[in-house]
């Protein structure tokens, strides 16, 4: 699962739908176009209402369903709102504020960066 603060709607594999034993409900359609983080348009097959349970709290929450996603499922902000859950970056945690329960998250990913300059001489 992915949490991303700048993603449209959330999103969901259709694996996992099928994992889930939601597949074969029905889709309600959907008009609007998303892109992925790359620029390349995502299809989506349509949304579907699911349960989601954080901690105690369940809460009905809308997903688009697609055909390939590279995470299981994509959070927008709003499920996080919904929920009322709060990021504590010194514990790199979610709190939710109803509860007061504690998410610990996983090891932050930090992508590695190299730069090189390649230089070359032309003799005229």
């Amino acid at each position: 699962m992915l949490v991303n603060s700048g993603a449209e709607a959330s999103v969901i594999d259709y694996k996992v739908l099928k994992r889930i034993g939601h597949a074969d409900e029905p889709l309600q359609p959907y008009d609007h176009k998303l892109n992925s983080v790359t620029g390349h348009k995502l299809k989506i097959r349509g949304i579907i209402d699911l349960p989601v349970r954080l901690g105690s709290q369940e809460r009905i929450r809308p997903f688009g369903v697609v055909d390939r996603l590279y995470v299981d499922v994509i959070l927008v902000t709003d499920t996080l709102t919904a929920y009322r859950a709060v990021f504590d970056p010194n514990e790199n945690a979610f709190i939710l504020k109803d509860t007061d329960e504690v998410f610990p998250l996983g090891t932050p990913r930090i992508e590695e960066l190299h730069q090189s300059k390649i230089s070359s001489t032309i003799r005229l």
